[in-house]
């Protein structure tokens, strides 16, 4: 009797330590595969995806600025060529006067450059608390 005894009680240990070893795994597993803060992994997400946006704006900008550039670079030529056709219409003595007046240093423009567009890349696939196909089962 005392031996059927025995071994029920070493079943029963058994059987709890299996039972509490099964736990702590679950517990280890589910702390160690489970983002500690899963708002900071969204932040971070939020945060690439902010300066992809800000990065785009500063390509734009740095369009709109070349094309200004261009538009003023050829309103000087255009102001220079009313200049030269109002000399040409001056008399004479007036025109020795015009060409007495230096005119204005020449703006120095650098030469059209396209503005190349960043490779798109998407933005990395972060995992989300909410998204249920991340989550430990």
């Amino acid at each position: 009797m005392d031996n059927v005894l025995q071994l029920a009680f070493d079943g029963f240990r058994i059987s709890v330590l299996t039972f509490a070893v099964t736990i702590l795994l679950t517990i280890y597993l589910h702390t160690r595969l489970t983002p500690q803060y899963p708002d900071a992994v969204v932040f971070q997400k939020d945060t690439l995806v902010f300066q992809r946006d800000t990065l785009a704006i500063q390509r734009d900008t740095l369009a709109i600025q070349r094309d200004t550039l261009a538009i003023q670079r050829d309103a000087v030529a255009i102001q220079r060529d009313l200049l030269r056709l109002i000399a040409s219409i001056l008399p004479d003595h007036a025109r020795a006067e015009l060409e007495k007046t230096p005119l204005e240093t020449p703006l120095v423009l650098p030469p059209r450059t396209p503005v190349p567009a960043p490779a798109t890349t998407p933005a990395p696939a972060l995992a989300s608390p909410a998204d249920p196909t991340t989550q430990p089962l």
